[in-house]
């Protein structure tokens, strides 16, 4: 169970990692700009603090991206199986990429995208499940 907790931290650091980057690199800085209007007033010069802010991003990235190799290793340790630990990770990421992509950025999810994470739900389950049952076979 440690292993699989494992798992989807780091998938969420690799979310983090992602909407960092994007902070980070999109071009001229849109989101943190859009977000500093409404803290400052407009006809302050923000593009020393914009500037600040991005290389935040930046760094911020590259220790979620430190901190997600980190838990996915120790998880790939503690599963049965690397599979699951891949498959962990890899849907915790999609799921907190596609919050955060729309709490950070506004983005909507598709009826596609939605019956595509639904499908990986489902080999999820049944990983787990196999899993499982390979454990316990293993115990007997």
């Amino acid at each position: 169970m440690f292993g699989r907790t494992l798992s989807v931290i780091s998938g969420l650091l690799a979310a983090l990692a992602s909407v960092s980057s994007k902070l980070a690199l999109e071009e001229g800085g849109k989101t943190i700009a859009s977000g500093l209007t409404c803290i400052i007033p407009s006809d302050y010069d923000y593009s020393i603090l914009l500037l600040v802010l991005r290389i935040i991003c930046f760094i911020l990235m590259m220790v979620c991206n430190g901190l997600m190799w980190t838990t996915f290793t120790k998880a790939l340790q503690e599963v049965p199986s690397t599979v699951e630990a891949t498959v962990t990770n890899s849907s915790a990421n999609l799921f907190f990429t596609a919050v955060l992509g729309n709490a950070v950025f506004g983005e909507t999810l598709s009826l596609q995208w939605w019956a595509g994470a639904s499908l990986i739900v489902m080999g999820l389950v049944i990983i787990h499940s196999n899993a499982h049952q390979v454990t316990v076979h293993k115990d007997e």
